[in-house]
C-alpha cells in the first residue's frame, strides 16, 4: 500500500476539462443532504449525499447513511462535508468527503463507483488534504500515485491510467490506518503523469500537520466530534 504524506508547496494545473466516461458525480456537487432520521442531525442518506458512489464508512454509521458535517474522535469513518461543517471546509465547490482512520484501527474506509474509463484518458488527478494512507485501485489493479502540485488549500495527486483506457471497472479509494484527509475533484485527463524528474522541479514543501489541526476548527475554535464508545 502507498503512503501518501500531502504537502504544501507549489502548483501544478492540469487539463480537467475533459469527458469523464461513465463515471458521474466526481466532484460530489451532486450531493443532497436528505437526514436519515433516528433524530441524530449528524446522520443523512448515503444515496442522495453521494450519488453514485458506494461508501464503505467502517462501521461509523448505520447501513444507508453516512456521517455529515461531523468527525469522530479518531475511529474510521466516512463524511461528507460542505462549506456549514465547524470541522473542515470543501477544497472546492460546496463539497468535499473526509477520510478517517486513526492509528490504532485495523479497519479500513472506502469509497468506490463503476464506470467506463474515457477512451482517451492517460491519467487520473484529484485533489486531497491531509495525510493519507492511500491505495487508489481500478479493477482491482493498484495505481501509484504522483505528487503533481500543491496550492495553499489542497495538493493535486495522479496516478497513469493509460493502461484502462475505454475499459470499465470499478474505481476505488481505500483509506488505513493514520489517514485524515479530505478528497474532492477527481478527473481523468488526456495528459500523461510527468516522469519523475519533471514533478521533481515543482519541489515538495512541510508535512501539514498543522494545517490540517487548523483547518478541523471551526471559526468559533471549537470541533464538531462524535464521542467514541
Amino acid at each position: 500500500m502507498k503512503i501518501i504524506v500531502i504537502a504544501i508547496s507549489c502548483v501544478f494545473i492540469p487539463c480537467f476539462l475533459e469527458a469523464q466516461g461513465t463515471f458521474q458525480n466526481l466532484d460530489f456537487e451532486q450531493a443532497t443532504i436528505v437526514p436519515f432520521g433516528g433524530g441524530n442531525t449528524n446522520l443523512v442518506q448515503v444515496s442522495a449525499a453521494l450519488s453514485h458512489w458506494t461508501a464503505y464508512t467502517g462501521g461509523s454509521a448505520p447501513p444507508g447513511a453516512i456521517l455529515y458535517d461531523t468527525a469522530t474522535a479518531g475511529g474510521p469513518a466516512l463524511s461528507i462535508q460542505d462549506s456549514h461543517s465547524p470541522v473542515v471546509q470543501p477544497l472546492q465547490g460546496n463539497y468535499s468527503v473526509l477520510f478517517q482512520v486513526g492509528v490504532a484501527n485495523a479497519s479500513t474506509v472506502a469509497l468506490a463507483q463503476t464506470g467506463q474509463v474515457p477512451t482517451n484518458s492517460a491519467s487520473i488527478n484529484f485533489y486531497a488534504q491531509g495525510t493519507a494512507n492511500l491505495l487508489l485501485t481500478f479493477g482491482g489493479n493498484s495505481i501509484p500515485l504522483t505528487l503533481l502540485g500543491t496550492t495553499p488549500n489542497y495538493s493535486i495527486l495522479g496516478g497513469d491510467m493509460s493502461a484502462f483506457a475505454g475499459q470499465s471497472g470499478e474505481l476505488r479509494f481505500t483509506a488505513s490506518y493514520f489517514s485524515t484527509f479530505s478528497l474532492d475533484n477527481i478527473q481523468f485527463s488526456s495528459q500523461s503523469i510527468p516522469e519523475p524528474s519533471a514533478v521533481a522541479v515543482f519541489g515538495v514543501g512541510t508535512l501539514t500537520l498543522a494545517l490540517i489541526r487548523g483547518r478541523f476548527q471551526s471559526r468559533t475554535g471549537k470541533k464538531r466530534i462524535l464521542r467514541e464508545d
